[in-house]
């Protein structure tokens, strides 16, 4: 069974007072238990630190 779907990084001026920052997302989503899963992970940018 493939499952797919894009989730975005929620602009810090949209976030209500009780989201967490570069951590809430537009499209959440709820992972089954005992269950292989891969996540995917793209960025449009890069951060250097």
């Amino acid at each position: 069974m493939d499952i797919e779907f894009d989730s975005y990084i929620i602009p810090s001026n949209e976030l209500n007072l009780d989201s967490f920052r570069l951590l809430d997302v537009d499209n959440r989503i709820i992972i089954p238990i005992n269950s292989q899963i891969r996540i995917l992970i793209t960025a449009a940018d890069v951060i250097h630190s």
